[in-house]
């Protein structure tokens, strides 16, 4: 640790170097002198300057000596055999390993050259134990089919020269403390039992190369990572004020963090946390609710180290509820370079931090409601809404968001405003009425259909229409929003919203709104549909449908999806997902679901394939539980059902699990069927079976029929199975397709005038009227600056086919008809039209080419 931090000039060592001229050892036992704790956020900000400064890195005179020194006292203390040499008149070489490094003399100023000594592959891994908590790590890896060059010029201008072949390296040294017992290793604590812990912390210096005779990238890196970080806050051993308030709490959030430095880029923070990070708690502390915590690290422009600590709190006091969001601390860790801080080396500064957000909710009888404003300086971001409610008669609410940083941090704008009224209802006939209207409008945001689509499931849609209690859920309600309207320059978003109801008191509601994206185009409509019977106030049974659909023009798309989301019949939960999609083009598909699809189904889309199952939970909570879940599906060529009952219980460290289900798929055409039937009963460890009972059975056919199935018996270490597997019938038999010819029915649709068109350019205007004429067959009047087309509904023209519904096409049918071939085009030609064109139908390629076995399009 100590030696590392030396070559990095953090720490002195007093040298005690080995006697010898030609071959010098680094000292094996360094000695700490002084630390230099201000060095390091020279490191981050300004790294080209602060080599220079300790190594004469980028300067005329550099010789590397120093620098190879240190490199050299490193490589040994992590295990590796490591020697500078150097002849007179010659720079110094460090040899490690498979890697040899000297001064480059031939470029100014001078630089590092790298060689690999080896050609070939090599794998060399080993570790050093500095302590019980601390040890050091080097891994190699290379494979290469010769020896390599690679040159660093100043300040961090890499340059590869592989001589042939290709050549993969990587090298990573790591330093890494983890307790062999398994505690975690505590990384600040404070007196009461709060502490910042982690399974373990570590650092690694890293190359990965990836280089050919053609040229290659190579990527230094530094890397620190927190694994399995967790922020506890115990109350247990405050005074007696706060064990009186906060008795028995013990807040627990756990949070990845990994920091990557390199010499381009600087210091950046990923992962999860980033800079900053959220842990979301929903703890009651008797007058107050603790939604969460933030925690921050970084260095501000003052080169300090900054550690922050914030809380986002909701009090409530009588009739007003106050919602804090960000206050907090702030501690400010500088090191002066004198070293006269408070604390010796270090400096500490620590200050309030007002909060970044407030909210409030006010109910004084004839007026109720509340407002919130946000404000994000360094993002650019200004979030607010208001809610207010007069007598009951009236609700208005607004919601708005403004951004002045687009997200790669250029200067810009975006604005999104959400406004609704709800009123008492106003009657609009046969038992339905208005009870609300509102309206979106977003500028320089766009329309995310699939960020849209997941919010159906998940209540996000709740977000966007008519959103209720938006004070108090201000933080889920704008991160919803923001995530369904994302910032997109040049588009513009328009959303129209209505709330209507049926019955008196209102037992039916929907809330639906229209959204439009330009200049995409985008259309699409959401809802939600909500029913309370008998009552709303005593609801036997409630179910809310979340639904949004719409047109993709660009994919040749119509969808439509809908969820079951917070319903319930009396105490029972009501869960599931319903999906339509039709498609037209090369993408053609029909799919309508309601819970799913078959088990041995394949050709299911991407966004399909996680389907919830209709399904109903008979009792509460999860031991016991009894659930009952069912699909039907339809596709252009398949018909899918199932069902399946499932049983949980759990006691004294066992649990019995049973189940009984069906599953059925039809296919059209070639007609198929199979049907499958399972059921079962076990006592089970966990999920090991200790004994119990399997049925399954399967019905397939028709040609030829098949039955098989087994039942099996499970009695701690023995089996007992008994199977069967009968076919009857015979097999299909070749399929004697009927013949068509085509052509006569696509010259049936040509002749019939319906399917001609004479239209005007558009730089040409009609200035007369013209009569109605009767015209003998086969002849139209039309503007003799018109151009004329016609289209049909029978095949694609000039396109290869080998079905027609269920028939084959027959002689030139079958290798396709072009335009030029059909006497009705021709005499239309012939006729004087200075344009003909043909217009490009859609067609069902199901319908016209022969598809693979199980294929949907």
């Amino acid at each position: 640790m100590t030696t590392a931090l030396s070559m990095l000039g953090l720490v002195d060592i007093d040298p005690a170097p080995d006697v010898g001229l030609e071959i010098n050892h680094a000292p094996t036992e360094p000695v700490p002198r002084r630390f230099y704790l201000d060095r390091v956020p020279q490191i981050a900000i300004h790294p080209d300057q602060y080599f220079q400064q300790l190594f004469k890195w980028g300067a005329n005179d550099f010789d590397g000596v120093f620098l190879l020194e240190k490199a050299q006292a490193l490589i040994e203390r992590l295990g590796a055999n490591a020697a500078i040499y150097q002849q007179p008149g010659q720079p110094p070489v460090l040899e490690a390993f498979v890697l040899s490094a000297t001064v480059d003399t031939s470029v100014s100023p001078p630089g590092l050259k790298f060689e690999l000594a080896l050609p070939g592959a090599a794998t060399f891994e080993d570790s050093v134990n500095f302590s019980d908590l601390w040890k050091g790590t080097v891994k190699v890896t290379a494979n290469y089919e010769a020896g390599m060059e690679v040159t660093v010029r100043p300040p961090f201008v890499v340059n590869a020269i592989p001589p042939t072949g290709n050549v993969d390296l990587k090298l990573l040294l790591g330093i890494k403390a983890q307790n062999t017992d398994g505690t975690p290793v505590t990384l600040l604590a404070v007196a009461g039992g709060t502490r910042l812990q982690a399974k373990s912390i570590g650092g690694s210096v890293g190359v990965d190369a990836h280089l050919s005779t053609s040229g290659g990238e190579i990527k230094p890196e530094v890397q620190l990572e927190v694994e399995d970080g967790k922020l506890i806050v115990d109350f247990s051993q405050g005074d007696g004020l706060i064990q009186k308030l906060l008795a028995g709490v013990k807040l627990e959030a756990k949070f990845p963090l990994t920091a990557t430095w390199n010499p381009k880029d600087g210091l950046r923070v990923t992962g999860d946390a980033g800079l900053e990070v959220f842990i979301p708690l929903h703890q009651n502390l008797a007058i107050v609710d603790l939604n969460g915590l933030y925690f921050s690290l970084g260095i501000g422009s003052d080169s300090a180290l900054h550690i922050g600590l914030a809380a986002q709190v909701t009090a409530h006091l009588g009739p007003i509820v106050a919602t804090l969001d960000r206050i907090g601390a702030d501690a400010a860790i500088s090191f002066p370079p004198n070293g006269s801080g408070r604390l010796g080396m270090a400096d500490f500064h620590l200050d309030f931090v007002p909060p970044k957000g407030v909210g409030l909710a006010l109910d004084a009888g004839v007026i109720k409601g509340g407002g919130f404003l946000s404000v994000d300086a360094a993002k650019g971001e200004y979030a607010g809404a208001l809610e207010l409610t007069f007598q009951d008669v009236i609700a208005l609410k607004a919601i708005g968001i403004i951004n002045t940083k687009l997200p790669d941090g250029s200067p810009g704008f975006a604005l999104l405003i959400l406004v609704t009224a709800e009123f008492m209802p106003i009657q609009l006939g046969f038992g339905f009425t208005l009870v609300g209207v509102g309206g979106l409008l977003g500028l320089n945001r766009r329309l995310d259909t699939e960020a849209l689509r997941v919010g159906v499931r998940t209540g996000a849609l709740n977000s966007v229409l008519f959103p209720q209690d938006i004070i108090a859920n201000i933080t889920r309600i704008i991160s919803d929003i923001k995530d369904i309207f994302p910032l997109a320059v040049e588009h513009f978003v328009i959303g129209p919203m209505g709330k209507l109801g049926w019955g008196t008191p209102t037992l039916l509601s929907l809330e639906i709104g229209v959204i439009i994206d330009l200049p995409t185009p985008a259309i699409v409509i959401a809802g939600v549909l909500q029913a309370s019977l008998p009552a709303e106030d005593l609801a036997i049974l409630h179910l809310q449908v979340n639904f949004a659909g719409g047109i993709d023009f660009q994919k040749g798309l119509i969808w439509f999806d809908a969820s079951l989301y917070d319903s319930h019949l009396l105490i029972y939960t009501l869960t599931g997902d319903m999906a339509l999609r039709i498609g037209w083009g090369d993408q053609a598909i029909f799919i309508l679901t309601v819970g799913g699809f078959h088990p041995s189904f394949s050709e299911i889309p991407p966004d399909l394939r996680n389907l919830r199952r209709l399904s109903i939970s008979l009792l509460s909570g999860d031991n016991p539980r009894l659930t009952c879940a069912t699909y039907f599906a339809i596709t252009s060529n398949t018909v899918q059902n199932g069902s399946r009952v499932e049983l949980y219980a759990e006691g004294c460290g066992l649990n019995i699990y049973g189940f009984l289900g069906y599953d059925l798929l039809v296919q059209f055409n070639p007609f198929h069927f199979i049907a499958d039937l399972d059921a079962g009963l076990a006592l089970r460890d966990g999920t090991d079976e200790l004994m119990g009972i399997h049925v399954h059975g399967e019905l397939s056919g028709p040609n030829p029929f098949r039955a098989r199935g087994e039942a099996s018996i499970d009695l701690f270490f023995f089996s007992i199975s008994i199977g069967f597997d009968v076919t009857w019938g015979d097999d299909a038999a070749p399929q004697i397709e009927a013949e068509v010819d085509v052509q006569p029915l696509i010259e049936d649709a040509l002749k019939d005038d319906r399917n001609w068109l004479a239209t005007l350019p558009a730089n040409t205007h009609q200035n007369v009227t013209l009569k109605k004429l009767e015209l003998p067959p086969e002849q139209i009047v039309m503007n003799p600056f018109a151009v004329l087309s016609v289209s049909q509904k029978i095949v694609p023209l000039g396109f290869e086919i080998n079905k027609f519904g269920n028939q084959k096409p027959k002689g030139r049918s079958a290798r396709g008809i072009r335009d030029r071939q059909l006497p009705a085009l021709k005499r239309r030609r012939e006729a004087g039209a200075q344009v003909v064109r043909t217009n490009a139908q859609r067609f069902a390629f199901q319908h016209r080419r022969q598809l693979a076995d199980g294929c949907e399009r």
